[in-house]
């Protein structure tokens, strides 16, 4: 598992598996967001896990596959969430690419990164667009114009 250091208060990746969370405490993560779709099998269990370890757990989900640009109400919300937690904040999708990407590109915009480092280090060098072999073209689309959008507005 790939888990990447975005600052002194946020690590980016994948979904964590139980084990992982137990890592990512011992790397003083005090809160998990999870902006990923996922089965409530799962959900379950990783609330179970971060509350076992006094971990803080959020359930923040948004859908790429509209092709829109998300809210940035809503990342103003995660970025205060991250920003008033006391230890480390673990943000993760699926595969830790595309919604943390953008959820992390937003994050780094508020700080005052500059655009175009915000497009080639937390989007495009951490795998926005990559997709594999099975993922329909209305994904890849919609990913696309998301990007665009970006650019368009904030570059």
């Amino acid at each position: 598992m790939k888990i990447s250091i975005v600052d002194e208060k946020l690590l980016r990746g994948p979904s964590p598996f139980p084990l992982t969370v137990f890592k990512l405490k011992r790397q003083g993560i005090t809160q998990i967001c999870d902006l990923q779709h996922d089965c409530a099998f799962s959900v379950i269990l990783k609330k179970i896990t971060c509350k076992f370890l006094n971990i803080n757990y959020k359930n923040t989900t948004f859908h790429i596959g509209k092709g829109e640009l998300p809210d940035t109400i809503f990342f103003s919300t995660l970025n205060d969430n991250i920003m008033q937690n006391n230890g480390k904040t673990y943000l993760h999708c699926k595969k830790g690419r595309h919604r943390t990407g953008i959820a992390v590109a937003f994050y780094n915009l508020a700080k005052g990164k500059e655009v175009k480092k915000i497009i080639e280090e937390d989007l495009i060098g951490m795998g926005y667009g990559t997709h594999g072999r099975f993922t329909p073209s209305k994904i890849r689309n919609a990913m696309k114009k998301i990007l665009a959008d970006f650019k368009k507005q904030y570059g």
